[in-house]
């Protein structure tokens, strides 16, 4: 009797390892650390011939109900709109993570982790307005940090950044911490990823998910 190979599982891009990751890496290069580098297999919005990844899509909100999302990609990427499922285990970041659908926004800056079922899109994570940075730690609570950009960066747009520590927010100074940024000191350089209110790049306020100390006071 032939043996039937046993079905491959679909590759996921992991919402924890990407924004980890990113957090880990950004800057380094400004500030001559050595992080070990953060690659996918494939360019993670577009292959070479501008068709979109199988499990990541990044864009504009444009259309959103209990069940789908509608993401508008710009750079000449194919399709231009897309269209991806949301499950009852999607894992939606807005005002923290856990957030139904009816919190997102038409015009929220979305990326999204996709996975391909019966032929078709579906979330296993969105994150809505994500925001990349680093900074100098101005003050520090345990919910609460206030971040200044470095001197040598004034192009980042803003004299202050509040990131809001939540309980899912995980902070590195140097051991993982959850809903906590206690390891952290005024004077201390960090990495970070959150996510907005505001599709707005240069928000003021945002949710913590990943802080990493890259220069310790």
């Amino acid at each position: 009797m032939d043996q039937q190979r046993p079905a491959q599982p679909a590759r996921i891009l992991n919402r924890r390892d990407f924004l980890s990751r990113v957090a880990a890496t950004a800057g380094t290069g400004a500030l001559g650390l050595t992080v070990p580098p953060f690659k996918f297999e494939q360019s993670l919005l577009a292959t070479p011939a501008k068709t979109l990844n199988p499990i990541f899509v990044a864009g504009t909100l444009v259309a959103v109900d209990r069940t789908q999302i509608q993401i508008h990609v710009s750079g000449g990427y194919q399709p231009e709109y897309i269209a991806v499922g949301i499950a009852a285990d999607s894992d939606i970041c807005r005002h923290g993570c856990g957030s139904p659908p009816q919190a997102l926004r038409i015009g929220d800056r979305v990326e999204v982790g996709t996975r391909t079922i019966e032929g078709a899109r579906q979330a296993t994570w969105i994150n809505a307005n994500p925001l990349y940075g680093w900074g100098v730690v101005k003050s520090v609570t345990p919910q609460r940090i206030v971040l200044q950009p470095k001197r040598a960066m004034p192009e980042m747009g803003y004299t202050e950044r509040v990131l809001l520590i939540e309980p899912y927010s995980r902070t590195f100074a140097p051991h993982e911490t959850f809903g906590s940024a206690s390891g952290l000191v005024s004077g201390d350089v960090i990495f970070y990823t959150a996510t907005a209110d505001t599709p707005n790049e240069l928000a003021q306020t945002a949710w913590a998910y990943a802080v990493y100390r890259a220069v310790h006071k």
